[in-house]
C-alpha cells in the first residue's frame, strides 16, 4: 500500500500545475484529499482562482445529432469525427440559458497538434474569443482557461496534425 501512495504522490505532484485535468476527467484520479488544519474555516475552494463548484454545461447541452458523441457525459468510448483536417470542422452548444464559463476541455482520441478557437455567445449570432491556441504541442487533452458569458458555445477545429478529428470529449465549465 505505501508503494501506491507513493505513486500517487509523484502522479499528484507532476499533476498540480494542471490539477482541472483531475477534475474533468475524473477517471484519471478517484480522489484527491485536502488536509485542513483543525479550527480553519474555508469559505472557498478554488484552483487557478476558479470556484471549483462548477458544473459541465456541455452535458445538458443541445447539439446537433451528429455531435452527440462530444458531449456525452464522459463516455469516452464514443466519438465525434468532425471530417477531415482539410476543412475546418465546428462543434455549436446550445447551453439553454446564459451562464458564466471559467474552462474548457476537449479529449482527442490520440495524441497531435491541433489548431481550434472556442468562443461565445448570448445570442447565437454574435461571437466572442474564449479561447484560441495555436497547435504547437502534442498531446490528447487540451484545457482552456478562460472567462465567459454566454448560452451558446461554439468550437472551431482549423488545423491538426491528425488525419480527421475525432473528438472523445468537450467539455464546458461554469455556472
Amino acid at each position: 500500500l505505501s508503494g501506491t501512495l507513493l505513486n500517487i504522490r509523484k502522479l499528484l505532484s507532476r499533476l498540480i500545475p494542471n490539477l482541472s485535468i483531475l477534475a474533468l476527467f475524473p477517471s484519471i484520479v478517484k480522489y484527491i484529499k485536502l488536509s485542513i488544519p483543525k479550527n480553519t474555516q474555508v469559505k472557498e475552494l478554488a484552483v487557478n482562482g476558479y470556484p471549483v463548484k462548477y458544473t459541465n454545461l456541455a452535458a445538458n447541452a443541445t447539439v446537433d445529432e451528429t455531435q452527440k458523441a462530444a458531449v456525452d457525459k464522459s463516455n469516452y468510448s464514443t466519438i465525434w469525427n468532425g471530417g477531415s483536417t482539410e476543412s475546418e470542422a465546428t462543434l455549436l452548444l446550445d447551453l439553454g440559458s446564459e451562464h458564466e464559463i471559467y474552462e474548457t476541455a476537449i479529449m482527442f482520441k490520440g495524441v497531435g497538434k491541433v489548431q481550434y478557437k472556442i468562443e461565445v455567445s448570448s445570442n447565437g449570432t454574435d461571437y466572442s474569443s474564449l479561447f484560441s491556441d495555436g497547435g504547437t504541442v502534442e498531446k490528447s487533452i487540451f484545457v482552456n482557461e478562460g472567462y465567459g458569458k454566454g448560452r451558446f458555445v461554439k468550437l472551431t477545429l482549423q488545423s491538426s496534425s491528425f488525419e480527421n478529428y475525432l473528438v472523445k470529449d468537450f467539455k464546458v465549465l461554469g455556472n
